[in-house]
């Protein structure tokens, strides 16, 4: 009651009401920033996440097509399809499928 009549005394017309509708406005207007804020940062990890899976393609195609080159130029130094291991216990030479 004591609110009440202070609150009258400031705003003779609302009291306290006036004051509880202010505060319910601001709280309103603080829940719609907020989910501003949380869509904003929604957005931000979504584009991150392209960002990130583009690059670890691009990176995994660089690195594919590294392997590749890499086969390409050691199976055109050689021109057989098989390789030669010298045997320490037999002297003769195996011949592996490569």
């Amino acid at each position: 009651m004591v609110y009440e009549a202070n609150a009258r005394i400031i705003d003779p017309i609302y009291g306290s009401v006036g004051t509880i509708f202010q505060l319910q406005n601001q709280v309103n207007e603080l829940q719609a920033q907020l989910a501003k804020a949380k869509a904003e940062i929604f957005n931000m990890n979504c584009q991150l996440e392209a960002m990130v899976s583009t690059e670890m393609c691009r990176s995994s195609q660089t690195i594919s097509q590294q392997i590749y080159d890499e086969i390409k130029h050691d199976s055109s130094e050689s021109s057989s399809p098989f390789v030669y291991l010298d045997n320490d216990q037999d002297s003769s030479w195996d011949i592996i499928w490569a």
